[in-house]
């Protein structure tokens, strides 16, 4: 059930309640600037969940994010994500932040991530930084379970999963597949 949301010329679904994303068909995204394959912003009472099952590819001279779900203030539900196809991003101009999946949520709920599918995050540009998952919650129970590779090169900071809980809670990360990770910081 989605309520009060809009869609905007970059594909971000942007709703102050609930946003439920499912998506089974290839992505692909390319930009002189910041590209993203799935998006979604959620400022209310609501959750945010978000289901992909196709595969997904972004070029970008900015940064590039293959699932990039923000959530912010949710008073009421939780966040979860889930991954089940293959993601690849690449950001190519200095400064800039390649992730495979972004997941920020400030909520004082439960934040669930999965990701069955092969990630490749590249950061081509100088002093560029690479994650494969990205995940930061204020409060709350923070899980990550990715069970396929992970491959990350960056030309300054590169990670395969990085996981934080900056208030209130725990993060759990399970890891299940081979990490390939280079950063030349």
């Amino acid at each position: 059930a989605l309520t009060s949301a809009r869609v905007t010329a970059e594909n971000k679904l942007f709703a102050t309640l609930d946003a439920n994303v499912d998506n089974s068909g290839t992505i692909r995204a390319y930009a002189d600037g910041d590209a993203y394959g799935m998006y979604t912003y959620t400022n209310g009472e609501g959750t945010n969940t978000m289901i992909n099952s196709g595969d997904i590819e972004v070029t970008a001279t900015g940064d590039a994010y293959g699932i990039y779900v923000y959530t912010f203030d949710a008073n009421v539900g939780g966040v979860q994500v889930y991954n089940n196809s293959s993601i690849t991003v690449t950001a190519n101009g200095g400064y800039s932040t390649a992730e495979g999946m972004h997941i920020y949520s400030y909520t004082l709920y439960d934040t669930i991530v999965g990701n069955n599918g092969a990630i490749v995050a590249n950061a081509n540009g100088a002093n560029s930084n690479a994650t494969g998952i990205y995940t930061h919650s204020s409060d709350g129970i923070l899980d990550v379970d990715s069970q396929d590779p992970i491959s990350v090169y960056a030309t300054q900071n590169a990670y395969g999963i990085y996981s934080l809980v900056n208030g209130y809670g725990i993060s759990s990360v399970t890891n299940g597949g081979a990490m390939d990770v280079y950063g030349d910081a």
